[in-house]
């Protein structure tokens, strides 16, 4: 707002005598009780220590380390600012594709501060000791005072050159360097004041503080008017000699020909109302036109004719910013200045160009707003599918710190959106393979949780430079159940199938080979020897026909145990009746038994398949410890289960079979010592009776078998 500048016009001066004002008392005071002149700059320190008052003195001691230290930080950090913006940036810009190039840059600059810091420390401690604080300011200011001519004469004519500017800061510089940097150095030890340095600041025309021999300006107003003066003839001389590039030209007319506008629109100028709207329609259309002109003169209330040069003046900045909004600042003063600078057909050209421009930049606008409107309304229609997908879905950077993660990966891994939020993905899952988000490839892997669920894992990487990867999970742990119970169904059912045949089959010849042994066997013999020998015979082939037929009533058992009814009744009963049977084998003898039931309800099941069951897990356990051990049995409700446990202390299983011992046909007992159905018809069973049979072993310490039964049963 232009009435910052009017208030900071009279306010900034007054701010600087008033913090002034303390200035002048303090110096005549230190120089009346006999102060040097170049201690002037400890006046402060000095006086109240005169006068006793210490603790005086120490506060101001405070005071001016505080304001010391506090431009030191301010100006480093100001400096720093400009090296990096103006020297290392543009240098190293084009490597902003490279890894850490923003803490690459962050370290630069740190070391450019600190460089400022020192190289400050270094003028202090090696010139600085000649010079006062005054003196120091003073050739800072004479620096700052060279920019002003190419300042001033840029503002106000329109000949000037960025040669010429540049050349006339050169001459003032170099003057400047030579009366007053120069001599510090010479005095500090730095420059040797020897040869042609002696010979040059020795001469009458070339002596820093007299240049070209004229004496009474001193040093600081000497140097001064020469540097002003090398800064300003040269800058006059080589724009005068130097042409004008389009952009200097361009420049110059916004920066001179503007103020001669305002000037002459407060005096009623050439400028009107017509003229600012047809600017406004001709680049921005009738409509747009015609809302800022209304909306001026209701702002103002006034009509048309009524506006004064002031009002028009006024009008024409407010069309100026609105022009700004649409095409830029810059662009916007082109088309305001050239009615004046340009002629007609140059002005037609500008304008249709500028009208083009207009409507390419207000359809880009439109494009771009339905374009960021689809974008949303797909960036949250993606993330409601995400979020909604039965799955586990997360994302990770390319330090695999988690970016995402949706509701199902919070219900798969137990941890909240929250917690796992730019934590790394492998101490959020520890069981996860560090090797698989290295790799910029799409991986497929499974894992066993440490509470024996299983996952299977996709991991993608993303396309883009940036890195990561996009991980999804899946909990396979009910599939790959239902998986193996289905192929233990199939394999039991075909099985099934196979065995009601073979059985059917041996059945009938098999009660015909018994028939005609018993006849034999009830025979008249002649002899002695020949009846000897034939009974003997005849013994063997019994045997071996009545294993045969235990056999096939195992398959047959096996075949059709689908199809038995179920009845109520009690599970402690039947385990019972189970160890009465099997105490009477002689191997039970040697066996420790101990039993733990609880209070069981009746249940509805088929007595005769569980009997079977709780059988073939008795005389298993008996056959794994020949040598005699320990059969513990276990029966509790467990909620709306019945949870029952054979453990042994035999020999327990090998590992490589575990994954075999429900398959029919399979037996680890020395051949002819067990068929294999045993374990298959207790799976069959306990499956058709809606239940669990799981075991664990090891190899030496026994083996353990649970059964779990639904109390509740459909039938």
């Amino acid at each position: 707002n232009e009435d910052h500048i009017r208030k900071a016009a009279w306010l900034f001066p007054l701010y600087l005598l008033l913090i002034n004002l303390f200035v002048l008392p303090i110096a005549f005071g230190g120089i009346l009780a006999g102060g040097n002149e170049r201690a002037a700059d400890y006046f402060v320190l000095t006086l109240p220590m005169t006068h006793g008052a210490r603790y005086l003195s120490l506060l101001a001691f405070i005071g001016g380390f505080s304001a010391a230290t506090g431009m030191i930080i301010v100006e480093a950090i100001a400096l720093s600012t400009m090296v990096m913006n103006s020297i290392i940036m543009p240098a190293v810009i084009n490597f902003h594709d490279a890894p850490r190039f923003p803490a690459v840059i962050l370290n630069i600059k740190r070391v450019v501060i600190m460089a400022i810091v020192f190289l400050g420390y270094s003028f202090t401690t090696s010139v600085g000791g000649f010079y006062s604080l005054v003196d120091m300011g003073l050739i800072s200011f004479e620096a700052v005072a060279l920019f002003a001519p190419s300042f001033f004469l840029g503002l106000y004519w329109k000949r000037g050159t960025k040669a010429g500017a540049i050349a006339g800061l050169a001459a003032g510089f170099a003057v400047w360097f030579y009366t007053l940097i120069l001599p510090a150095l010479i005095e500090a030890g730095i420059v040797r004041n020897i040869g042609l340095v002696a010979q040059m600041t020795g001469s009458e025309l070339l002596n820093p503080e007299k240049l070209l021999g004229i004496d009474g300006m001193g040093r600081w107003g000497g140097s001064l008017f020469w540097s002003m003066l090398a800064n300003l003839l040269t800058y006059l001389v080589a724009s005068v000699f130097t042409r004008q590039t389009k952009e200097e030209e361009l420049q110059s007319l916004i920066f001179v020909e503007s103020y001669e506008k305002v000037r002459d629109l407060a005096r009623g100028g050439s400028y009107s109302i017509e003229d600012i709207e047809e600017v406004l329609t001709q680049c921005l259309g009738s409509a747009e036109s015609e809302t800022a002109i209304s909306s001026f003169l209701n702002k103002k209330n006034k009509k048309r004719y009524e506006l004064t040069p002031y009002d028009i003046n006024e009008l024409r900045n407010v069309a100026e910013n609105v022009l700004s909004g649409a095409m830029g600042s810059s662009m916007a003063a082109i088309i305001f200045e050239n009615k004046l600078v340009l002629t007609d057909d140059e002005r037609a050209v500008l304008s249709e160009s500028i009208k083009n421009i207009t409507e390419t930049l207000r359809l880009s606008r439109q494009d771009l707003a339905d374009a960021n409107k689809e974008l949303f309304y797909l960036k949250e229609f993606s993330e409601n599918i995400i979020e909604s997908a039965p799955i586990g879905i997360a994302t990770v950077d390319e330090f695999c710190k988690v970016r995402y993660w949706n509701k199902a990966m919070e219900t798969i891994t137990l941890i909240s959106k929250g917690a796992a939020s730019d934590k790394s993905l492998n101490l959020l899952l520890p069981w996860l393979s560090c090797n698989l988000l290295l790799d910029d490839e799409e991986k497929e892997s499974f894992f066993e949780t440490p509470d024996s669920r299983t996952l299977k894992m996709n991991v993608s990487p993303f396309k883009d430079p940036s890195g990561g990867h996009v991980v999804i999970v899946d909990d396979i742990t009910e599939k790959k159940i239902m998986e193996e119970q289905l192929l233990q169904s199939s394999k039991l059912a075909s099985i099934g199938k196979l065995t009601a045949g073979i059985s059917h089959e041996i059945g009938n010849p098999l009660a015909s080979i018994s028939s005609l042994v018993q006849e034999l066997r009830a025979a008249d013999i002649d002899t002695a020897e020949t009846k000897e020998f034939t009974g003997e015979s005849l013994k063997i082939i019994n045997n071996h026909v009545e294993r045969i037929a235990k056999i096939v009533r195992s398959l047959s058992d096996f075949a059709r145990m689908s199809s038995t009814k179920k009845i109520s009744c009690s599970v402690t009963e039947i385990l019972d009746r189970t160890i009465n049977l099997v105490k009477y084998d002689k191997r039970f003898k040697m066996i420790q038994l101990n039993t733990n039931i609880g209070e069981i309800s009746p249940m509805l099941l088929n007595p005769d398949q569980i009997q079977q069951v709780f059988l073939n897990l008795m005389l298993n356990a008996l056959d794994a410890m020949p040598n005699g051990g320990s059969l513990n049995i276990t029966m509790q409700q467990d909620g709306p289960s019945l949870t029952i446990v054979f453990a042994d202390t035999g020999s327990g299983i090998e590992e490589n079979v575990m994954d075999k011992i429900f398959d029919p046909f399979f037996t680890t007992k020395p051949l002819g010592k067990g068929t294999g159905l045993g374990l298959s018809i207790c799976y069959g069973i306990i499956r058709e009776h809606k239940g669990t049979i799981d075991f664990s072993s090891k190899r030496g310490e026994g083996t353990l078998f649970t059964i779990r039964l639904p109390l509740k049963s459909d039938g």
